[in-house]
């Protein structure tokens, strides 16, 4: 199953760069926040002739400056997944036309999550061989 292993790793490639995404959607939403509400005023006077406590002073352009920068970011992830992704399904197309069996159940189980029933049906072999050959065959771990 050494075969498989840039597969497995290509899977966790995609987990990582999904929470850099969410991670970076987070972000910007937390700097835009501020910026979106509307500002809080007091219905009193104040002798200084000042806002009162509680006014955040926010520097727009230097916000805005970094939000432009995260939206850059959250477009070359977003760009960078899609590569992974499209290569990820031809890995699959490539190793379910793969001859050997072992392979075959692999992606069957745990790509399709296919039941160790249905596999053996498929493929025309007994429940018994297929579970025989599922047990030793690692597990793909796939995000």
């Amino acid at each position: 199953m050494d075969k498989l292993e840039s597969y497995r790793d290509l899977c966790k490639e995609i987990e990582l760069w999904e929470i850099r995404l969410d991670d970076l959607k987070t972000e910007r939403f937390k700097l835009l926040k501020p910026l979106l509400k509307a500002p809080q005023t007091k219905l009193c006077a104040s002798y200084e002739g000042m806002p009162g406590a509680g006014m955040q002073v926010i520097n727009f352009a230097k916000e805005w400056d970094r939000i432009t920068q995260i939206d850059e970011s959250i477009e070359e992830v977003q760009d960078i997944l899609s590569l992974k992704r499209e290569a990820k399904k031809r890995m699959e197309q490539v190793i379910s036309k793969m001859s050997v069996l072992e392979y075959r159940v692999a992606i069957m189980r745990d790509v399709e999550r296919k039941k160790l029933n249905d596999i053996a049906e498929e493929l025309g072999y007994s429940y018994e061989w297929i579970r025989k050959i599922s047990m030793r065959t690692k597990r793909l771990r796939i995000g």
